[in-house]
């Protein structure tokens, strides 16, 4: 297959997926968007429908409630309780009849209107045919009996057969419900604000309303009015949303006659009523499909179009495919002539494309190959000229080599000598650098006993330095307890003290004792009692006075003590203070100078090891040097030797190159031959 015939089904086949894939998205896109923006419309109109409808029943209901507080009509009520077949009842029954009439053809949307007694009797209606008949077994009598407003479901009339809806409003007198007022509501006239309902001009879709028993108030389908609703799904649905079970915003899909239809429902709480408004869903994408049918009968004639462009783009191109084609076998064969002078392809040469970009390489390529000829014809001449100069080279060399061979042998002799010489030197200084090492080991071992003492001194240091601390703390708290301790003792005077007092006590009571016994004596026989007292006291007094002197004689001697216990103590804080303390002072400088002299010591043991380390690195050095000097002697001598032999070797080698040379001459009379295979 050419070339012009893939790219032509590639564009084909690119052309025929983007259309497939483009046409799906849009028609996906398509009909999601408007499958959204229809729901939304559905929804909008049903709650707008609804709230219509809901303000046309409030408007029946207000009408109703206007209706029942009419005093034509309260009299009614009023007189038919009270007042029963007296002639103002039967006057007003009358009158308000032709006023019902009136009402009804003005209002335009009722089948009839009526007044209805607490019974359930009609007493007034605007149909006289239906006066007097019972409506006591419908629910909004009932309802409206109980003093409540009231909207039927939907209703059959029995007047007309016509399709109604009962409006009711209760008659109240004093707060007692004397009977209502009511009206039936034609329900096609409920429908026509939905007659021409529409969603988005989409068709299949219509509106209807059902009462609380899901019987139909109106229908687009006049003969389903009346009747109750068969679809059960919907029923279903709807009494989910009654039970507040719902879900998916009051939307449902359900199957109908074989298409599928999409349902908006919109319960209406005052009347327990659901407004239904439905699409079928099949017209709501059909807008969709229509769309991308437009668009892909576009992609179909641009594919077309652009099929017949690139056909002729497509010849221009191949074309001159086809030219750098012959032009890429002409440089296989090595064939550059009349390349760029040929007529057939000096278009290409002015052609602004990459097929211009491939012919103008091609040129190219040319000149580089034409070069490359050029080099290689020079090339050759110059390996032929170098061949002949590199075997008279080669002539000389080896007559110098041969030279060479003979002042090695000689240089090699003397490198073994020296050899021989540096070895004995390195065994000398191997003698020097173990007898270094042992002065090195015993310097080393001198450091120790240095730092050793050192550290003994240190310990001193600290030691003397910590007595002499705990040394200060026990002086400073025996000092402070003696002191206390002779403070404490001068609590002996004051016994002295009072012993002194309770002595001059005791003779200021014997001389109280004394004059008591006188003027006892003086008193007689009377006062012989009181002698016998003053004699006792006297004699207490007196043993007092001894027992004062006995303590007196002890506290002298207490006294005495605690002086020779202050004077001893005085003597001991003395003796430590000027004594012990000076010898821990002079045991600290003597620890510290020890320190000091440890030190010195090690510096020194510190230095000498280090000198000792410097010698025996230079010993090492030179005996390192002297090996060295030897290795390298030993090897000069083989790398002589290994001379000789390499300039041996390299001259049965310039043998070889001289063959090569000879080769290479060989070798450029090929070169020539595929020079000029070059067709230039």
């Amino acid at each position: 297959m050419t070339l012009k015939k893939k790219i032509s089904l590639l564009i084909g086949v690119i052309m025929l997926a983007t259309m497939i894939l483009v046409s799906s998205v849009i028609y996906y896109e398509t009909s999601s968007n408007l499958y959204n923006s229809s729901k939304e419309e559905m929804k909008s109109l049903a709650n707008s429908y609804a709230d219509t409808l809901e303000n046309m029943i409030d408007k029946e209901i207000i009408k109703m409630k206007g209706l029942s507080e009419k005093k034509s009509i309260y009299d009614l009520a009023y007189l038919r309780e009270k007042y029963y077949n007296s002639a103002k009842y039967k006057s007003s029954a009358k009158s308000v009849n032709l006023e019902l009439a009136k009402y009804v053809k003005a209002q335009g949307n009722l089948e009839h209107a009526f007044v209805v007694d607490r019974t359930g009797k009609i007493i007034a209606d605007s149909d006289s045919n239906l006066l007097n008949t019972t409506v006591l077994d419908k629910k909004y009598n009932e309802d409206t009996l109980k003093g409540n407003s009231s909207v039927s479901g939907i209703m059959i009339s029995k007047a007309t057969g016509a399709k109604v809806i009962i409006v009711t409003s209760p008659i109240k007198v004093n707060g007692n419900v004397y009977g209502y007022a009511a009206s039936a509501v034609v329900a096609k006239t409920l429908a026509k604000p939905f007659q021409n309902l529409k969603v988005s001009n989409i068709s299949g879709n219509y509106a209807y309303l059902l009462d609380g028993q899901y019987n139909i108030v109106f229908h687009p389908d006049s003969k389903s009015i009346g009747t109750s609703l068969k679809n059960y799904v919907v029923r279903n649905f709807i009494d989910k949303i009654r039970s507040g079970k719902s879900t998916d915003d009051n939307y449902i899909e359900y199957e109908n006659d074989g298409a599928t239809k999409l349902a908006y429902c919109n319960l209406i709480p005052k009347l327990n009523w659901t407004f239904v408004l439905s699409s079928d869903k099949n017209g709501i994408t059909a807008y969709a499909r229509k769309i991308t049918l437009t668009i892909i009968l576009i992609i179909i004639i641009f594919t077309i179009a652009v099929s017949i462009v690139g056909y002729f783009l497509l010849r221009n191109i191949t074309e001159g495919i086809g030219k750098i084609t012959s032009i890429i076998k002409k440089i296989s064969k090595m064939d550059f002539k009349d390349l760029n002078e040929s007529e057939e392809y000096s278009y290409l040469a002015n052609s602004q494309d990459e097929i211009g970009d491939m012919y103008r390489a091609a040129l190219s390529i040319k000149s580089i190959f034409t070069k490359i000829a050029e080099d290689l014809s020079n090339t050759s001449k110059k390996i032929d000229g170098n061949a002949v100069f590199l075997n008279d080279t080669i002539t000389e060399v080896g007559k110098e080599l041969d030279e060479n061979l003979k002042e090695s042998e000689n240089i090699s002799a003397g490198m073994q000598e020296n050899s021989a010489t540096a070895e004995e030197i390195a065994a000398s200084s191997g003698e020097m650098s173990n007898a270094v090492e042992n002065m090195v080991d015993k310097v080393e071992k001198g450091l120790q006993t240095s730092e050793d003492i050192a550290k003994r001194a240190e310990d001193l240091k600290h030691s003397s330095k910590n007595s002499q601390l705990k040394a200060q703390g026990i002086y400073n708290d025996v000092k402070k307890n003696l002191e206390k301790a002779i403070k404490d003792s001068e609590a002996v005077n004051k016994i002295g003290e009072l012993t002194e007092a309770i002595i001059d006590i005791t003779e200021q009571t014997n001389l109280l004792a004394l004059n008591a016994s006188i003027e006892a004596a003086r008193a007689g026989k009377a006062g012989k009692g009181f002698a016998v007292v003053a004699d006792e006291v006297g004699k207490l007094a007196e043993g007092s006075s001894r027992t004062a002197n006995n303590i007196k004689g002890i506290v002298s001697v207490v006294e005495g003590s605690v002086k020779n216990l202050v004077k001893s103590s005085n003597a001991i804080l003395n003796f430590i203070q000027d004594t012990v303390y000076d010898d821990y002072r002079k045991m600290a400088r003597i620890s510290i100078q020890y320190s000091k002299d440890s030190d010195t010591v090690n510096n020194f043991m510190t230095d000498f090891s280090a000198l000792a380390e410097e010698l025996n690195a230079s010993i090492d050095g030179i005996t390192k040097a002297v090996n060295e000097i030897a290795q390298n002697v030993a090897d000069g001598a083989t790398g002589i030797q290994s001379i000789s032999e390499k300039n041996s070797t390299i001259y049965s080698k310039l043998k070889n190159v001289k063959s090569t040379a000879s080769e290479n001459k060989n070798s450029v009379a090929t070169l020539k031959n595929i020079i000029e295979k070059f067709n230039i």
